[in-house]
């Protein structure tokens, strides 16, 4: 008989071997760790379904243009601040990603620390990904048969495309309705952005009148050095993919999230 592999069967599994050579108490004791072993699992699954959610804020005004005051007032936002750098082994700047909804537009914002952005001449799309950039991946299927991408200059240009598993691109795809603003601050720069709440709700094929279910990534690309050579890009990223090599175009990089609107 093959040894089970889950934590609830192992559990079950440790005192059906070891029935016949414990006392009574033991067994309690054993009792309780299987009934440990099962919350433990639940717990578990349940965090996985715990989608965190991009709020609705009604009769609020936005601006895109940069600035952040128009933020301050909010009650509730989608808050992502711990980017982590799993290739990467020094310090990395701080990263920042915001968002909420007004039921008609997605509004979002990035922050990214960094002292020396590089930004590449602009002569085609493909020009961002040479350069300093954040990012947001979004998808309405966990196994990202299509996904869709947009990668944000310091300088405001935008790299978009849809996607298919795995890495199959389409850079004629465009992502209308996309406005962006971006502003040079104190050790970094700033990217804010906004969508139709339409875009996101179409990718989910279950939307309800109030909420939709869609899978986010988001990441940022700091560029240590142009010379060809080196390790030039600090790769950075919400969901750490956990895989050895940076690669952002993978289920495991992004989280299940709800938006209301």
């Amino acid at each position: 008989m093959a040894i089970p592999q889950d934590i609830k069967s192992a559990c079950i599994w440790s005192l059906f071997i070891n029935i016949k050579m414990i006392k009574i108490q033991d067994i309690k004791v054993s009792l309780k760790i299987i009934a440990c072993c099962l919350g433990l699992a639940c717990n578990t699954a349940s965090e996985k379904e715990n989608a965190p959610i991009i709020p609705l804020q009604e009769n609020v005004s936005m601006e895109i243009d940069g600035e952040i005051s128009d933020w301050n007032g909010l009650k509730q936002t989608f808050l992502v601040e711990n980017f982590v750098a799993p290739w990467h082994q020094g310090d990395h700047g701080k990263t920042l990603f915001k968002s909420i909804s007004d039921g008609e537009w997605v509004y979002f914002y990035f922050e990214a620390e960094d002292l020396s952005p590089v930004v590449v001449p602009f002569a085609q799309e493909d020009d961002v990904a040479q350069g300093d950039r954040v990012e947001f991946f979004v998808s309405g299927d966990p196994e990202l048969g299509t996904y869709y991408c947009a990668e944000l200059a310091p300088d405001g240009n935008v790299l978009d495309y849809e996607a298919k598993y795995y890495r199959k691109f389409d850079s004629s795809w465009n992502l209308k309705n996309l406005e962006v603003k971006t502003k040079s601050i104190k050790n970094g720069y700033r990217v804010e952005g906004k969508l139709p709440v339409s875009f996101f709700k179409a990718l989910d094929p279950e939307a309800k009148d109030n909420s939709c279910t869609i899978w986010l990534g988001l990441y940022r690309a700091d560029f240590i050095s142009l010379e060809e050579g080196k390790d030039q890009v600090n790769w950075m990223t919400w969901i750490n993919p956990e895989v050895e090599e940076p690669d952002f175009h993978i289920p495991s990089s992004f989280q299940k999230i709800m938006l209301m609107y």
